[in-house]
C-alpha cells in the first residue's frame, strides 16, 4: 500500500496515551525510529539508520482507511489548518529545512532543478525566504504551470550546456543558489557543473 504523507482524525487511543485524545485533527508522522541509537539519543531520529516508514517495504503506506500508530506520530493541527493542508506538512518541511540549512540569504538568486513535489516546497521556501529571483527547470507541463504560480522562471526541458540557454547565460551563472531535485540530480548534471557561480551553495 502506498502513501506517506497523511493527515485525518483521531478515532481511538490506548490506555496510556496521555496528550492526544479522540476527534484530534492532525497529521501523521511517517517514520519509526528505534529511539535507542546514537542518532536518535541525539534527536536526530530522522537519520536513524533503522527506521522503518510507511509505505517502504514491509511496511504498508496511508492510503487505506484507517492507520495505527504510537503518540509520538501525531501532529495536532490548528483550527486554521485543514487535513489537506496537513498532509502536505512533510513536503513543505522538506523544502523549508533545506533552504533553511543551505546558507541561503535574502536576495539571493536561485535555481531549482526539478519542479515536483520536493522542488515547488523548495521554491515556496526560497520566494517566503526573499529571493530576488527563483528560476526551475521542469518538463511536465502541470508542474511548470505550478512553478511559474510561484513565481518561478522556467525553463522547460532538458538543459546541458550554458549555450542552450543563449543570452540568457549570465543570469544563470550569478546564481547564489542551487538545489538538485532528486531526479533532475540524474537528468542535468553537465548544467549542474556550469551553473553555480563561485562559492555558491549547492543542495540535493
Amino acid at each position: 500500500i502506498l502513501g506517506h504523507e497523511c493527515a485525518g482524525e483521531v478515532e481511538e487511543v490506548g490506555s496510556a496515551v496521555e496528550s492526544i485524545t479522540p476527534g484530534t485533527r492532525a497529521a501523521f508522522e511517517p517514520a519509526s525510529p528505534c529511539w535507542k541509537c546514537e542518532f536518535c539519543k541525539q534527536g536526530r531520529y530522522n537519520i536513524c539508520p533503522q527506521t522503518r516508514f510507511l509505505a517502504s517495504p514491509p511496511d504498508d503506506g496511508a492510503f487505506r482507511e484507517y492507520l495505527v500508530g504510537k503518540e509520538h506520530h501525531i501532529l495536532p493541527l490548528a483550527d486554521s489548518v485543514s487535513v489537506e493542508v496537513g498532509a502536505l506538512l512533510g513536503p513543505l518541511s522538506v523544502g523549508a529545512y533545506a533552504v533553511r540549512y543551505s546558507g541561503f540569504s535574502i536576495t539571493d538568486t536561485a535555481i531549482v532543478i526539478g519542479a515536483g513535489p520536493i522542488g515547488l516546497s523548495v521554491l515556496s521556501a526560497l520566494k517566503a525566504g526573499g529571493a530576488s529571483r527563483l528560476v526551475a527547470t521542469e518538463k511536465r507541463a502541470y508542474r511548470i504551470d505550478f512553478a511559474r504560480w510561484w513565481g518561478g522562471l522556467v525553463y522547460e526541458g532538458r538543459i546541458d550546456t550554458p549555450d542552450e540557454l543563449g543570452p540568457k547565460w549570465d543570469f544563470f551563472q550569478y546564481a547564489n543558489y542551487l538545489d538538485l531535485g532528486k531526479k533532475a540530480a540524474e537528468l542535468n548534471i553537465p548544467f549542474h557543473i556550469y551553473s553555480p557561480r563561485k562559492n555558491a551553495k549547492v543542495r540535493e
